[in-house]
């Protein structure tokens, strides 16, 4: 099933997807902040933008008008700023996507591995913060509703896996580094939806945070229940490499320009 960002958590028409919902491009304010930022490649447009409230936006190097890019959505603790998203956009790609920074609450975060009874509460509001920070880039930029990818590292990555098994409407997959599958009820509820949905989770060999055998149980439950999960590990302590990202940029390709490949 082709994957669109909807808001409609059972979507059964076209007229609910994202391109559909949200506000027609300003081609006139774009091509004025498009023709600026063509000038400063890999510009990261935070303060500058009014409207985006401060949220970190990665513009691909040499950014096409005409063309809807893929987005990359990261996800990352409330402290997280322009420089991470630089860094992290940077490695995996300078011309393939646009990304966006999705800052989770401590609350949030601290909910994924531990749930607490407003844990409903907490993921609708999540799930809010993430539509609109999705529409305001759509408002300014040419993105391809169906090729919106979520991922993260560490607590962050463990949210990204639960948006993305939550919402598999909105995703074309999702990617979690040293993530953890997340303690949450229900966490597979969408059973049928999830089906056929695509999962990158990677980790390194030395880390102790989030030991491979880890990851290798919640590849095994996904793979259970029908998703599509591609399994990596590294030679890497907890952190995020190079390497890893570098195999995002070829996992989500596979994923455009030859869907019906697994893993």
């Amino acid at each position: 099933m082709t994957a669109r960002f909807r808001i409609d958590p059972a979507p059964t028409s076209e007229q609910n997807g994202l391109a559909n919902l949200l506000p027609a491009q300003p081609e006139g304010n774009r091509r004025q902040w498009m023709g600026e930022a063509s000038e400063r490649p890999l510009r990261l447009v935070a303060e500058a933008f009014e409207p985006f409230d401060n949220e970190a936006i990665f513009i691909p190097e040499g950014y096409e008008e005409n063309y809807a890019y893929p987005l990359i959505v990261w996800v990352a603790g409330p402290d997280a700023g322009e420089i991470e998203l630089h860094r992290i956009m940077s490695q995996v790609s300078t011309r393939n996507y646009m990304g966006v920074l999705f800052r989770g609450t401590d609350e949030e975060l601290a909910a994924i591995r531990v749930p607490k009874a407003d844990h409903d509460e907490l993921l609708q509001a999540c799930e809010q913060r993430l539509f609109q920070t999705v529409r305001r880039v759509r408002r300014m930029f040419h993105i391809h509703t169906e090729r919106v990818f979520v991922a993260g590292f560490d607590q962050a990555g463990s949210l990204a896996l639960q948006l993305g098994l939550q919402r598999p409407e909105w995703f074309a997959g999702m990617a979690a580094f040293a993530g953890r599958l997340p303690e949450t009820p229900q966490l597979l509820a969408r059973f049928d939806e999830l089906r056929g949905k695509r999962v990158f989770l990677g980790a390194g060999q030395r880390d102790r945070d989030m030991p491979v055998t880890e990851v290798t149980r919640a590849s095994r439950l996904l793979q259970s229940a029908g998703l599509r999960v591609c399994t990596r590990t590294y030679d890497a302590d907890h952190e995020i490499t190079r390497s890893m990202l570098t195999e995002l940029d070829r996992w989500v390709m596979r994923e455009i320009y030859q869907p019906a490949v697994a893993g």
